[in-house]
Order: C-alpha cells, then structure tokens, then sequence
C-alpha cells in the first residue's frame, strides 16, 4: 500500500545531478529508496561514459578518474564507470539516512530500491552495495592502497566490520540498462536474489550498453504492446535480452558454411593478404582497396537473411535484433522508454489480468 509510506528527505548532489528520495513505512518497517532517472543534459554524459571500472577502485583516486587497474583479481566484478561515479557522490550520505530512517536496526526492516532509466541504473548499484552490509563511514567500496608493486600483492576490497543488513532487500527496476560485466551480474544474483527488471516492449536502453563484456542480472519481466506480461524463470523461452550478454559466443551456433557470404569475405581477405609484397606500402594499399570493393559486391549481392545465417547467428537473436532494428526506425524504442510509456503499459496488464 503505497499510501502507507512517508516520505522523508530527498538527496540531490549539485555536481552530478545524482537524485534520491527516501519513504518509510514505519508500522511495517519498510524503507523506499528510489533513484530518480534521466531528466536533465549532463544526465546523458553519465549514461554516455561506458567504459567499465573496477567495482572497488582504488582507495586513493578522485572520485571523476577512471581507475583502469589491471589485473584484477579473478572473479572481481567490473562496472560502467558513469553509473558508479554518479551513485558514488550520494552513497555514503544516503546510507546514513536510511540508517537514521530505520533507527540504526534495519535488520528488523524490509528494503525496496528502485528506479527508472539510469535510476534503475543506480539503484542496481546500491542495492548490491547494502547488501553485504550499511557500510556509512564510506561512499562504494575501494581497494586498500598497495604498499607493494602490483605484480606482489592481491587486490581485495576493504572489510565491512560487522556492518548491519536488512531483514530483506527487494531490487525493482523500470528500464534499466545493463550496470556490469557478467561477474557482476553472477554476483548480484547472489547478493540481490529478489531482483525483477520490467521492461517495456522494444525499450532501447534496457538493451544497452552493448559491447564491452556487459551482462544483465535479475529476472526480466517483458510487458508487450497487447498487454501480455512474460516473466523469466515463470514462462517458457529464455530472455532476448539476456541473449549476446558478455559478446556473441552465446549466440554464434555454428561456423560460416562454405560458399556462404562470410566464407567468401574470409577467402578474400585471406587472398589479398597473400598478394602483399614484403615491405611494400603501394601493395598492401592496392590490396585494400580490392578486397574493399570485393566486399561491397559480395555484400549487395546477399539478402540480409544470407548476410546473417552465414555468420551462424542464432535465429531468436537474430529475430530480438531486428526487432529492435525496426522499432529505432521507428521511434518506438525510445517512445516504450519513457515513464508514461511505463505507467501505460501496467495499467494495460493490470486490467488485462483483471
């Protein structure tokens, strides 16, 4: 009963816009945290910046530096960089409020964090953050500064000392897009189990960032334009937006057939390479541009149906990427995105299940 929560404070950082409001139930002892989505212009530079950073970064380095430390440890979760720079700059006031929310026993209350779009984004973050324990001496969590070259030493993230956790924490996002890398999509599982992502039909940037080993976690919950609700590990099928996580080696069912386009593009290119004369820049530039006009006539010569089975795709891969192909020519894929997209498309399934 969302009449039953108060609301209580409302966390905005000047710097990067990072918003948060804070609700209490406090007969149920429930707490609300919800993150609030992309609004504003400098938003777009935070959902833009994919490039994944080490969960625990380094204890020593600013805030807006990119920590590219390498090698982690195995099994150590990375994340986008945007996303964990934007949560980092409110999470450790945050934390204490919702400590002083819960009068410092949240192990006899419920949490549920939420969010749309990056707030969806966000509260990923933080819910995989509280989890393992309110930590509020700190913002995220950093790696303790080496005293020893890297190659000698281990990297390990600093200890939460008996830090407090809620009696259960509920992960509940809009629109989310993918937080992380397959590790800690894996880890957030664990760490989060109640996690559900709703997505609006062909929504955009809940199939993004793509690239760059990034995985989503949690149950998807699909609502479709006629209001048909598809719900991971309930219905039959496995989730087209889970399909490519991590790259393309869960979709490639099988090697380009020979004669087939790619085949044939692999032949030449294999071809041209054999003509290059030793050392001679004017060979390897005749050769380019042979294989380039080569590739242009194979190319229009095939239907995108040839172009695509010859790669060995995985045929409801191929059929979600289309999908969404035709819904950005659209404009559905961002039009299913937006929050009133959202709210109509529940009030859609409710009244269909009705």
């Amino acid at each position: 009963d969302a009449s039953a929560y108060e609301a209580l404070c409302f966390v905005d950082h000047a710097k990067t816009g990072t918003q948060a409001g804070l609700w209490r139930d406090a007969q149920s002892k429930k707490l609300m945290v919800s993150f609030r989505g992309t609004s504003e212009p400098r938003d777009v530079v935070t959902d833009a910046s994919a490039l994944m950073t080490p969960w625990a970064r380094e204890a020593e380095m600013e805030r807006d530096d990119y920590d590219d430390s390498v090698p982690l440890a195995a099994g150590d979760p990375s994340v986008h960089a945007g996303f964990r720079g934007a949560l980092d700059s409110i999470a450790m006031r945050l934390k204490q409020l919702v400590l002083r929310a819960c009068d410092d026993r949240p192990e006899d209350w419920e949490l549920l964090v939420t969010g749309h779009s990056l707030g969806g984004a966000l509260a990923t973050l933080f819910a995989f953050d509280v989890a393992y324990g309110i930590d509020a001496t700190r913002s995220l969590p950093v790696r303790k500064p080496r005293s020893k070259p890297w190659f000698l030493g281990t990297s390990t993230v600093a200890a939460v000392a008996d830090a407090p956790k809620f009696s259960a924490i509920n992960l509940v996002t809009l629109g989310a897009p993918r937080v992380g890398d397959a590790a800690f999509a894996s880890q957030l599982d664990v760490a989060v189990p109640t996690h559900s992502r709703l997505v609006n039909g062909q929504d955009i940037v809940a199939r993004l960032p793509r690239g760059f080993s990034y995985a989503h976690g949690g149950s998807t919950i699909l609502v479709s334009p006629n209001a048909t609700i598809w719900v991971e590990g309930e219905n039959e099928g496995e989730c087209p937006l889970k399909k490519g996580d991590g790259g393309l080696s869960g979709v490639v069912t099988r090697p380009a057939p020979p004669g087939s386009p790619l085949a044939t593009l692999l032949d030449d290119a294999l071809g041209e390479a054999r003509s290059v004369k030793p050392f001679d820049v004017q060979s390897a530039l005749d050769a380019a541009t042979r294989l380039t006009q080569k590739s242009v006539n194979t190319i229009q010569g095939s239907s995108s149906s040839e172009l695509l089975g010859s790669v060995g795709l995985d045929s409801k891969y191929v059929e979600a990427e289309l999908k969404m192909l035709s819904a950005l020519a659209s404009g559905g894929a961002l039009d299913d995105h937006l929050e009133p997209a959202y709210f109509a498309a529940m009030l859609r399934a409710v009244a269909e299940d009705a």
